[in-house]
């Protein structure tokens, strides 16, 4: 009998961005994607997600979703550059590594990682 495949959607927190990054809004304001000289009430809220895909030769992950340390330090983790263009948001329990516990794997059981960006 042939092995499955099998897919997991992981959503591991949300990016706060301005509209001009996932909509490339036309705007008088040629730097609008960093937020500069915009309202912080225009943000939006984006998902942050991975895939673990379950393969009959491994385990794969795609992505990695915010790590912990955003919850502590955004500016340390991602940059002040980035930090200022976008907000971390990543609620206890929804790290790729904290979510993989309830399904009962570890990190160290993965065998590909990609990283899509």
């Amino acid at each position: 009998m042939e092995k499955k495949i099998k897919i997991h959607v992981f959503h591991t927190g949300e990016v706060g961005v301005d509209p001009a990054v996932p909509f490339r809004a036309v705007s008088r304001n040629p730097i609008a994607y960093t937020g500069l000289f915009r309202s912080k009430k225009r943000r939006i809220l984006l998902p942050v997600s991975a895939y673990l895909i379950e393969h009959p030769k491994g385990l794969v992950l795609i992505d990695t979703g915010w790590h912990r340390d955003v919850r502590i330090d955004q500016i340390k983790h991602m940059s002040w550059k980035l930090n200022f263009a976008s907000k971390a948001r990543l609620p206890e329990g929804e790290a790729i590594d904290e979510q993989f516990g309830k399904l009962g794997i570890k990190p160290r059981d993965l065998d590909y990682v990609f990283l899509t960006h």
